[in-house]
């Protein structure tokens, strides 16, 4: 099979890596399971213009370059690539692209046959939705965090499967299953060939 991965909090812990960062610089006490909504505008006091700020701080620290695989990520990756075609699908802006690209040689070494962003918000014009990327390079599941991404890619027909996140515990939608790890992932997997 061919399956699109996306990378931030499904193979990297972003969230809580970024939240810690966040705290140290501005005196607060968020943790990951304060991020109830995918979009932060909704969780934290900041405009949107502020939260993108921000981030793409945070893009360039050297703490971003640093980030944790989320458990078992590395393992089941290392499985899937033996049988399945993985491609890395990512809504990061394209200025990320060398550290990103980095950081999935460093942790993935060569498990992934294309890496690929989204753009979403970026600073340029370039942009290609998830949906549209899924359906360029044939997918045929994804691995998602985000209700927004896992209901437009489900849309198009594509099976999604959502990795539990805080942002995402309330969220159903048809063609859309709920996994709480990266061992549930391959069990699913698995279970999809036979």
């Amino acid at each position: 099979m061919i399956i699109g991965i996306d990378i931030d909090d499904v193979l990297a812990e972003f969230i809580q890596e970024y939240l810690i960062h966040h705290n140290s610089i501005n005196d607060t006490a968020y943790v990951k399971e304060d991020i109830r909504d995918y979009d932060l505008q909704k969780v934290l006091p900041y405009t949107r213009e502020e939260i993108l700020k921000k981030i793409f701080a945070f893009y360039e620290h050297e703490n971003f370059r640093k980030l944790p695989t989320l458990t078992n990520a590395k393992e089941v990756i290392d499985i899937l690539k033996k049988t399945h075609e993985l491609h890395a699908i990512t809504a990061r802006p394209i200025f990320t692209k060398q550290n990103t690209t980095d950081w999935i040689t460093k942790n993935f070494s060569d498990a992934f046959k294309s890496i690929n962003f989204s753009n979403e918000f970026g600073l340029s014009k370039e942009h290609k939705n998830k949906p549209e990327i899924c359906e360029d390079l044939n997918v045929n599941i994804m691995i998602e965090d985000s209700p927004k991404y896992a209901e437009a890619i489900s849309k198009k027909g594509i099976k999604v499967l959502m990795i539990t996140q805080p942002w995402n515990t309330k969220y159903q939608q048809e063609n859309v299953e709920r996994v709480k790890d990266w061992n549930e992932i391959l069990e699913k997997i698995n279970a999809l060939q036979s």
